[in-house]
C-alpha cells in the first residue's frame, strides 16, 4: 500500500487482521517508524495477553495447594501488559 493516511492505513491493518501479509509505504519516515514500532507493541501485548490467559486456565485446574503461586503468576502477567498498555498508549497520545 502506498500513502499510510487514515484510509490506507485502515485498509492494511484489516487485511493483517485476516492473515494478510501486507506492507506499506508513506513519503513521511516518521508515520512509518511509529507504524511499526506500534505493531510491536500490539504483538507484545497479545503475547501478554495470552500468558495471562494460560495462567488463569491453569488456575480453573489446580487444587488450593497451587492457588497461590499461580495468584503471583497472574498478577505479575496482569502487571506487564498494564505497564505495556500503558507505554504504548502514552506514545501514541
Amino acid at each position: 500500500m502506498v500513502g499510510l493516511g487514515v484510509i490506507g492505513r485502515n485498509l492494511l491493518l484489516n487485511m493483517a487482521d485476516y492473515g494478510f501479509s501486507v506492507a506499506g509505504y508513506d513519503k513521511d519516515q516518521a508515520k512509518v517508524e511509529t507504524k511499526i514500532e506500534y505493531n510491536k507493541t500490539i504483538e507484545a501485548l497479545q503475547r501478554r495477553q495470552d500468558e495471562a490467559r494460560a495462567k488463569l486456565d491453569e488456575l480453573k485446574t489446580s487444587g488450593d495447594e497451587a492457588w497461590e503461586d499461580l495468584k503471583t503468576g497472574a498478577e505479575k502477567a496482569w502487571g506487564e501488559v498494564k505497564t505495556a498498555f500503558n507505554s504504548a498508549a502514552s506514545k501514541f497520545k
